[in-house]
């Protein structure tokens, strides 16, 4: 396994290290080696989180959908009657929804409990799944034309 990509390269030079000295260290400072390792998959892990900025988590009649904000949470929170016809586990309900009277929904803001790349993985791992703005947008205004 090459590990010796641009990007890890950039980091072992910010490190103070060459290919030739990352080289000696695999072979004979494992311990050393595996530290390293170690701080750049943390750093290439915050690189990731940071790219993530919308978050949807479906049940058969719950839709969540996340705006992750520098600073805080905007979550929009959409639950169908027990007896709906739609299912959010479909993805064309949610073209559906402006025909549907009886959705209950709220928005709630809040901070970051951890930091905002440590929650955003947090609800990866919990199950919600990485969109677009373009959805969040459309359950804003949707929600804010079930409240009119």
């Amino acid at each position: 396994m090459e590990l010796l990509t641009e990007d890890f390269i950039e980091f072992l030079y910010l490190k103070g290290i060459n290919k030739f000295e990352w080289k000696l260290l695999l072979d004979y400072s494992s311990a050393e080696a595996l530290n390293i390792l170690g701080n750049y998959s943390e750093m290439t892990f915050e690189k990731v989180m940071r790219t993530v900025n919308f978050l949807e988590y479906r049940t058969t009649n719950t839709l969540e959908l996340i705006n992750c904000t520098d600073r805080k949470i905007i979550s929009i929170f959409l639950e169908l009657p027990l007896k709906s016809n739609l299912n959010f586990l479909k993805i064309d309900s949610v073209d559906k929804l402006q025909a549907t009277t009886s959705i209950s929904s709220k928005q709630i803001s809040k901070r970051y409990f951890y930091s905002r790349e440590k929650d955003i993985f947090n609800l990866i791992e919990s199950g919600y799944k990485v969109v677009d703005k373009k959805m969040f947008g459309y359950l804003d205004i949707t929600r804010k034309s079930q409240l009119n």
